[in-house]
């Protein structure tokens, strides 16, 4: 026993006990002075066991200078408060200088061996270097530190939910936004933390939908994204987007979840402010269209009303000479009666064609086409003394057209082609025409030698005119029919005048014959 033990005995008794333990031993009488230190704490030390158990003139232990002043304050009025207090249990971590002159880190602990009676005989100690393990947790710590400030200053409000779904943290920016910390949400009876908070930051029309979504996403695992109005800590409510993704331990098991929102308010006003842009601009192009509309009309009716009122004229004058000319009137009437059904279908193809509604289109002869605005501007192209020469392939496929607007095209372009020659001189006031086909297309060219033109970027652009009193339609419209007809019209001059093409793909089986052949109306 112990308590049998007396003097040197007693003496190597510790020290044999303070060799066995683990770790760097020691051992200390009640009064709390030191004993003996180990073998082992002596060579960490660097020190003789004599000169670590010894005290200096001041009454303070010598290897005060091996630790930091705050240090040994702590160490030593902890020790000396076990010690007196009789305490059944002693610990305490610091810092220490070993042999190698740096300070590591050590856990201390003992323990007071007491006799039969209960009376403490002495202490039993053990420091263990922790260093490695201490210098880790600060690391660690710091990185935490690191990791956390960084996540308060990124852009962006960014919270974690546990597994199951329930908040765990918000960081200080959400915190500030949203005027809410987490620690601050209580659940009232039966509500769980996330309807809680959902409740207190959620808009009500989004609240229910929204914690429907999240709890659909911590069951499947699958991310999450929502847009929603928030709260914001001065009571208005925010367009927030959201986004979650789950944090996967090594065997796919979720560990956490991990979210970050947006204020995306600004950008949900700007697209709303767009849309309504876009709304007006929709409207304003239906009134331009109407416009456009209204000037095809004008545009395309002029002629067939023009021939209808000189038929209607000559008509008139057949029936009041003396005597009458009915025979003259009847073919006078009938012409303008065929002048007004066209200027009626005129009307009836182009508001079709501006309210992009698809005609019936049949397959059609092009040269067919073209004889036949010949046939119609023959009186009025001899009129102005310009000579009309077509070159037509007599090996053209069928088409697949709506031919009237087909016609109204061609009119178009001979009647600007016979403006621009207008004042050249008599021998090139020639216009030709020619249909061939190209690489699987029926195209169709109409020539001048006249003036050329000015500037052939916008020539096709509505409202645009080099014409005196023009209205800037005519080619405007041919493109809008030519495009219906999923074709394409172009433009380009030549060394002589301009040449204004069209060609058309939707084609027909070939002809077995064909009107074309050079025409001269």
């Amino acid at each position: 026993m112990i308590s049998n033990l007396e003097g040197s005995e007693l003496l190597h008794h510790i020290k044999d006990m303070v060799e066995a333990l683990p770790g760097l031993g020691w051992s200390a009488w009640p009064n709390g002075d030191f004993i003996c230190f180990s073998q082992a704490m002596e060579e960490y030390m660097g020190q003789q066991a004599e000169h670590l158990t010894s005290k200096d003139a001041d009454g303070d232990f010598v290897w005060k200078d091996t630790v930091i002043a705050e240090d040994y304050d702590r160490i030593s009025s902890a020790w000396l408060n076990a010690v007196r207090s009789d305490l059944s249990h002693y610990e305490i971590t610091h810092q220490i200088q070993g042999a190698a002159g740096e300070l590591r880190w050590l856990r201390t602990t003992a323990r007071p061996q007491r006799d039969v009676s209960g009376k403490t005989i002495y202490w039993l100690g053990t420091s263990i270097d922790i260093h490695e393990a201490m210098t880790a947790v600060e690391q660690s710590q710091a990185t935490e530190k690191h990791l956390r400030k960084l996540v308060d200053t990124v852009p962006g409000l960014i919270w974690t939910f546990d597994r199951d779904g329930e908040p765990r943290y918000y960081n200080k920016r959400l915190e500030e936004w949203g005027g809410v910390r987490v620690r601050d949400i209580i659940p009232s009876s039966g509500q769980t933390l996330l309807s809680a908070a959902l409740d207190k930051m959620i808009h009500p029309d989004d609240r229910a939908e929204l914690e429907a979504s999240i709890r659909q996403c911590i069951s499947s695992g699958d991310p999450w994204m929502a847009r929603f109005r928030q709260r914001r800590a001065d009571g208005m409510w925010r367009w927030m987007e959201g986004r979650m993704e789950a944090l996967r331990d090594p065997t796919g098991a979720i560990t956490q979840w991990y979210g970050l929102e947006l204020d995306i308010e600004n950008e949900t006003r700007a697209q709303e402010s767009l849309r309504d842009a876009a709304d007006k601009l929709t409207k304003a192009a239906q009134f331009a269209g109407m416009a456009e509309l209204s000037a095809s009309i004008a545009h395309e009716v002029s002629q067939p009303l023009a021939s209808a009122l000189a038929n209607t004229d000559a008509c008139r004058r057949w029936l009041a000479m003396k005597p009458s000319n009915i025979e003259r009137a009847k073919i006078s009437a009938e012409a303008a009666l065929r002048d007004a059904n066209a200027a009626s279908e005129v009307v009836r193809k182009v508001r079709a064609l501006f309210q992009k509604h698809t005609t019936e289109r049949e397959e059609q002869d092009m040269n067919a086409v073209i004889g036949i605005v010949g046939d119609l501007l023959r009186k009025e192209i001899l009129a102005r003394d310009v000579q009309l020469v077509t070159f037509l392939d007599p090996q053209l496929p069928l088409v697949k057209i709506d031919a009237l607007q087909i016609q109204q095209v061609l009119v178009n372009l001979i009647r600007n082609a016979a403006d621009s020659v207008a004042e050249s001189s008599p021998a090139d006031r020639t216009i030709i025409v020619r249909s061939s086909v190209q690489n699987a297309e029926v195209v169709v060219e109409v020539e001048d030698f006249g003036k050329g033109i000015a500037n052939i970027e916008k020539v096709f652009s509505p409202f645009f005119t080099t014409k005196k009193g023009g209205m800037g339609m005519g080619l405007s419209i041919s493109k809008s029919i030519i495009f219906s007809h999923n074709g394409r019209l172009w433009a380009q001059n030549t060394a002589g005048g301009a040449v204004v093409s069209f060609a058309l793909s939707e084609l027909g089986p070939p002809l077995s014959w064909s009107s074309g052949g050079e025409q001269r109306p």
